[in-house]
């Protein structure tokens, strides 16, 4: 390895080492301490690549940070030499293992015998450099000390907890690093005076090497927890960092050598931490429920985080192993709220969709009130039981009131706002419908769900240019979005654009997959009808029809079809059934563009009053 020197030049750049002085064209950038010994360490190390591993001894000496504490690092050495990661001049990433210095040095010419200082007392001037080296790094010291003083009594108001990252990409490891990070988001979402992003808000940024203060502020928000997880054997190394956006300083970073049985430990701990260096102003309740545990069961926990995770990817095959683990989960410790609550939002989102409505909202209903009667404060499930309300009983008083309950509990919490603005929306209170819309994206704009029904509550308010505007916004942070593709397709039907309609239709049928949801491929089979191509129409129906032999096959759909075929009294045969099977798309029976054909029919109308919609 080359001795280190003093002064390294590259190009139109200049590190002189011993005055901790970075020039870039002869202009003066700035670094931090831990950035410049970082870009000093790759420059002597340059003729290899240097792993994370050996930057994190060298520079950090011991201290415990995380793979993005690295990451923001070299984000910093790159603006300040105006490099670009995808195309570097000086800085290159090397995938799984580190980085690597590209750019030649220039050799420094030597000093000439008439820039050699003669020997002079202490009072001569070759001594005012060093004096003057001392004043800038007292005065930086008062200034650091200042700006600490300034912050620290400072309490930090809003956050976004990444992704744990799967250090050894182990797919055994995948339901643990997803597990922590939702349940120290859920449970730093418990403090009201706290913004926590939401899942679907992050999602984004899973499995990618960030800039933590570029994510804090596109995200808008003050601090940024990041964590890894890697398995040796039967022990896990979970390391997490907390992070100022602001000062882009590190707040808290940790590291925990445990067995998978002890992550509800770990879990305490780092919400501990991060309640404590974000100075969040709580009360004595709030810090108790923060401490409290849904279980005191490992292996209850356990098969929780393992229900949420399969259940999550929403497949067929992943809702039947969820929903088998969060029952194990219950059977382990028949008092964990949470796992009740679990239960009841992945059988209300198979309703009329991997099953019938029949078969899945009254088991959500069910363990939605089990969830409540353990912990009524529970917000989560008084959505949950808000939308069994609202899709399945048609009770729509009920659904209010559990909606507005769950505001009350946390104004802050976004689904609350969404699924209440739907509903309104849907018994034809459009302003104050799309107000709630509106308030779910103020509250989490990441999110492409909340995105995607506040444009479908647009499409029923017959805004569809506005409707076009707002599904974009959400398709744009996340281009598969099943939902909002589907909803898509139905705004450019409403246009009367057909092609883009079977285009956007197509795309989330193939996101859905084999065995997947029938209600876009009843889109295509409607908009080949109302596009005029009769051939195609009637065959896409057929295989619709076909399929419903192995799959559910959602008779509002049919009926969809059948009333752009012009066979109305098919139509209305299919409602009746979607009544008979409590279809949650008859929901929205009172304001559907889709149904504005037949609305003059008394078989419509009575099937209307029968839903108390008037």
């Amino acid at each position: 390895m080359p001795s280190p020197r003093d002064l390294y030049q590259f190009g139109d750049v200049s590190l002189d080492v011993s005055n901790l002085r970075l020039t870039v064209s002869g202009e003066p950038r700035s670094l931090e301490p831990k950035s410049f010994r970082t870009l000093q360490f790759l420059i002597e190390n340059r003729h290899r690549a240097v792993s994370k591993e050996e930057i994190f001894a060298t520079v950090w000496e011991g201290t415990v940070v995380t793979d993005n504490a690295l990451a923001r690092v070299i984000a910093q050495i790159r603006k300040a030499l105006d490099d670009d990661p995808r195309q570097p001049r000086y800085i290159e990433t090397i995938q799984t293992i580190g980085y690597r210095f590209l750019a030649e040095l220039a050799v420094p010419p030597p000093a000439s015998s008439e820039e050699t200082p003669a020997p002079m007392s202490i009072k001569s001037s070759p001594a005012r450099p060093w004096r003057w080296i001392v004043i800038g790094m007292l005065v930086a010291a008062v200034l650091i000390l200042l700006y600490s003083l300034n912050t620290s009594t400072q309490s930090i108001d809003s956050i976004a907890v990444l992704p744990f990252a799967n250090g050894d990409h182990n797919p055994e490891v995948d339901y643990l690093s997803e597990g922590i990070t939702e349940s120290l988001r859920a449970s730093l979402s418990e403090l009201p005076t706290l913004k926590v992003m939401s899942r679907s808000a992050v999602a984004r940024y899973q499995d990618k090497e960030v800039d933590t203060r570029s994510v804090g502020r596109e995200m808008g928000v003050r601090a940024v927890l990041t964590g890894r997880v890697i398995q040796h054997g039967e022990n896990l190394t979970i390391s997490a960092e907390l992070v100022d956006v602001e000062s882009n300083t590190q707040l808290w970073g940790g590291q925990y050598q445990r067995k998978p049985v002890e992550l509800l430990d770990v879990q305490d701990e780092i919400a501990r931490q991060v309640v404590e260096r974000l100075r969040v102003q709580i009360t004595s309740a709030q810090r108790q429920r923060l401490t409290t545990r849904q279980t005191t069961s490992r292996e209850a926990y356990q098969a929780y985080l393992k229900g949420r995770y399969f259940a999550g990817q929403f497949t067929q095959a992943g809702l039947s192993k969820g929903l088998t683990y969060l029952r194990e989960a219950i059977g382990i410790d028949p008092t964990y709220a949470l796992a009740y609550d679990g239960l009841a939002y992945y059988y209300a989102i198979s309703d009329d969709i991997a099953a019938p409505p029949s078969d899945s909202m009254p088991q959500a209903a069910e363990a939605a009130r089990k969830a409540l009667r353990l912990d009524d404060s529970l917000v989560e499930a008084h959505v949950e039981l808000g939308t069994v309300h609202f899709f399945y009983d048609f009770d729509w008083a009920a659904a209010e009131r559990e909606f507005t309950r769950a505001i009350a509990l946390n104004a802050d919490y976004a689904p609350a706002h969404a699924y209440y603005g739907w509903y309104l929306v849907a018994q034809g209170r459009f302003e104050q419908g799309l107000q709630e819309s509106r308030r779910a994206v103020e509250l989490d704009p990441l999110s492409p769900e909340f995105h995607s029904i506040l444009g479908w509550n647009l499409y029923f308010a017959r805004r569809p240019d506005q409707a076009l505007a707002e599904l974009k916004k959400g398709l744009e942070i996340a281009p598969d979005y099943p939902l909002g593709l589907y909803i898509l397709g139905q705004v450019y039907a409403q246009q009367k654009r057909y092609d883009d309609a079977i285009s956007a239709e197509q795309k989330a049928a193939e996101i859905f997959g084999a065995g997947g949801d029938s209600w876009p491929q009843a889109e295509i089979a409607r908009d080949y009808f109302l596009a005029g191509k009769l051939t195609q129409g009637r065959e896409a129906l057929q295989t619709l029809k076909d399929s419903a032999a192995n799959s559910h096959v959602t008779p509002f759909g049919l009926a969809t079809i059948y009333l752009a075929s012009g066979e109305h009294d098919q139509a209305i045969a299919q409602l009746e059934q979607a009544y008979t099977q409590r279809s949650w798309f008859l929901d929205n029976l009172k304001v559907d563009p889709q149904l504005d054909s037949v609305r003059s029919d008394p078989r419509f109308k009575a099937l209307s009053a029968r839903m108390n919609l008037r």
